[in-house]
């Protein structure tokens, strides 16, 4: 007789707390966790979505999308191996992934994903303003490509002063846009307790893209972006997602035709620099993100 293993509690409120560290899209987090024996299941948290700014929800996506990719890297660093179903159940559009988990030895480089998630996440303070080698940003580029998604770095000048140009123009248009404005500064507002500061200028940039413009192709970019997020910490560097070219219609399809030629569908662009001096001091900062402990529901 099989014997189901169950997966103790703790180590299970490690990989969801260690998740809630993953960067997302305007430090919206809109994700829950449902617990169970040896399944973790990853739900959209649409209350943490702005509609409209992200009436598709492309961004509430690709930020679970990170937070997936995280749990599992903290899973395996704890030693627990992660069979994953992306979007399992069609009857049930909010859950994207379950998560199967399996004993095992904890991966090579773990203790250095757990040190990066345990600094609770993304530094939302402007990166500091030195140049970020080419080399570097293809690197970054290259990890995101390993999850599926495509992973371009923005090296070219006038590629670069196109994309610059565009981000300007959807900066203006969404600016003329009072719902989108309105929903963003109530956001602001609600997050400030929780230390949310929008982002700063960035040196390096590097869109990820994909052949389609679906749900699955968005979960694969935030994965892409967790894994990002993963080899800048080692190399302290800092990322950032830069949501605004793509989330305006008018920009993103100009992203689409003047970069890419048509071919592939921009999905986020992610800004890359060096982390700020005086990272250390980061837990007492007031631009810290914070959420609060997940509660684990067992059973399904």
């Amino acid at each position: 007789m099989s014997q189901t293993l169950v997966v103790p509690v703790p180590a299970l409120r490690r990989i969801i707390a260690g998740a809630a560290s993953a960067p997302s899209v305007r430090n919206t987090k809109p994700w829950r966790w449902r617990a169970s024996a040896d399944v973790l299941e990853l739900f959209a948290d649409r209350s943490r979505r702005l509609p409209s700014t992200d009436p598709d929800g492309r961004d509430m996506v690709i930020s679970c999308g990170a937070a997936l990719h995280h749990a599992q890297a903290i899973a395996a660093a704890l030693g627990w191996s992660a069979t994953v179903t992306r979007r399992p159940d069609p009857e049930r559009p909010d859950l994207l992934a379950r998560l199967d988990l399996a004993s095992g030895t904890p991966a090579p480089g773990g203790d250095a994903v757990l040190a990066a998630v345990e600094q609770e996440g993304a530094d939302p303070r402007p990166p500091a303003s030195r140049p970020v080698p080419r080399e570097h940003l293809e690197h970054l580029a290259a990890a995101a490509t390993t999850w599926g998604t495509i992973g371009r770095a923005l090296t070219d000048r006038d590629e670069r002063s196109r994309v610059d140009r565009l981000i300007s123009r959807a900066a203006t248009l969404q600016g003329q846009d009072r719902a989108a404005v309105s929903e963003q500064e109530a956001w602001i507002a609600r997050a400030t307790p929780e230390g949310f500061a929008p982002p700063g200028p960035v040196d390096g940039l590097v869109m990820l893209l994909d052949r389609d413009d679906t749900p699955e192709s968005w979960l694969r970019a935030g994965e892409g972006l967790s894994t990002m997020w993963l080899a800048a910490a080692e190399e302290g560097m800092s990322i950032v997602p830069l949501p605004q070219v793509i989330e305006v219609t008018q920009t993103r399809e100009a992203l689409r035709a003047e970069v890419l030629d048509g071919l592939g569908h921009p999905l986020l662009l992610v800004g890359v620099g060096w982390q700020p001096t005086g990272r250390t001091d980061l837990q007492q900062s007031p631009l810290r993100v914070r959420r609060p402990d997940p509660h684990l529901a067992h059973g399904h």
